[in-house]
């Protein structure tokens, strides 16, 4: 195993300006990020990976459509996995931790949903790897995301309902609007918005994509940097919040601790046992330990307003965030992948 590889991907830009951000926080600097950049950041690269993404789909459309099988079956892998990784989060949470069921019911969304700033960090270490490149691998995103959502509020909701505790607006909380309301949110939506544009525009327009992802591909490490240095300042003061009432949630701590070492060698582990593609199966690994922060949120909220924002917001990006950035990804998950597919 080279592990010159491993080493560029450990001493990256990205995992050095995301702990730059945490330098930030622990020095008390005035460095503050405006929401209108922090917006515009998170566009731009969402927009920028639903683009390649589509773009690239186009041309195995014209030149490779044996990868479309491939697609069909990655795509129920992932809503499967999504869906799988909600049950499993949830028990533990609700049965060994002891968690009330709508509290277990949001840490299980967010554990099952995807992180969109894991997910984009995943595929600039992929593109450190020596694997080829799987052009729909971005679209897999929402079909791990939206299970996981569903699965997540169907099951804090059913069992609340069960332990006799009643949940503010349910009836209104359909699974149809919960679907809805999950594609509607902005990191779902601009993906499949890009993907979209890329192929339609890929297909009957190459010369002017070209041009168009040439500024998009141009930008997209810069401005990854940025957005992983305001993450990394995000994340720094969402651990306060759970340093604060630790004593009541020390055990969900050693639960987020634990979680992405867990969940993202066993999907690595499947993805090669079932033949995988490299890069695919690392994907899916990364995406599956990651834990939302954006599309959860918002959900949990409307769908289980009274579990805590400090418990299920702070275990995602306060722990399982950052361990992802700086040790999962790189030193579990990249080197294990290495030691399969060798």
């Amino acid at each position: 195993m080279d592990s010159s590889v491993i080493l560029s991907a450990i001493l990256s830009p990205f995992i050095l300006f995301f702990i730059l951000g945490y330098l930030v926080i622990g020095l008390r600097s005035d460095i503050r990020f405006p929401p209108a950049m922090s917006q515009g950041m998170m566009i731009f690269l969402l927009l920028a990976i639903g683009l390649g993404g589509g773009v690239k789909v186009a041309d195995a459309i014209a030149n490779n459509a044996s990868q479309l099988t491939l697609l069909v079956s990655s795509t129920i892998y992932a809503t499967l996995a999504g869906a799988l990784i909600a049950v499993v989060a949830f028990f533990v949470t609700y049965k060994l931790i002891r968690l009330d069921a709508t509290n277990a019911g949001a840490i299980a969304v967010h554990n099952g949903a995807v992180s969109t700033a894991t997910m984009i960090l995943g595929l600039a270490f992929l593109a450190e790897m020596p694997y080829t490149e799987i052009p729909f691998a971005v679209v897999l995103y929402p079909f791990m995301d939206v299970p996981a959502l569903v699965t997540g509020i169907t099951l804090g909701t059913v069992f609340a309902t069960r332990d006799g505790v009643t949940t503010k607006g349910k009836s209104d909380n359909t699974i149809g609007k919960i679907v809805l309301e999950s594609l509607a949110g902005k990191g779902v939506f601009l993906i499949i918005a890009g993907v979209i544009i890329g192929v339609i525009s890929g297909v009957f327009s190459p010369k002017s994509t070209t041009e168009v992802m040439n500024l998009f591909d141009g930008l997209f490490k810069g401005v990854l940097c940025l957005y992983l240095m305001e993450m990394g300042m995000i994340a720094a003061s969402r651990l306060g919040e759970l340093w604060e009432i630790r004593k009541q949630v020390g055990k969900v701590v050693v639960y987020a601790v634990i979680f992405p070492f867990v969940i993202g060698p066993a999907l690595l582990l499947i993805g090669w046992a079932i033949g995988f593609d490299p890069y695919l199966a690392v994907f899916v690994a990364i995406i599956g330990a990651s834990s939302s922060y954006v599309s959860a949120p918002a959900a949990c909220r409307a769908a289980l307003p009274k579990a805590n924002p400090s418990l299920y917001v702070g275990q995602s990006l306060g722990i399982i965030f950052p361990l992802n950035v700086i040790v999962n990804i790189p030193f579990v998950l990249l080197p294990l992948s290495r030691l399969l597919y060798q």
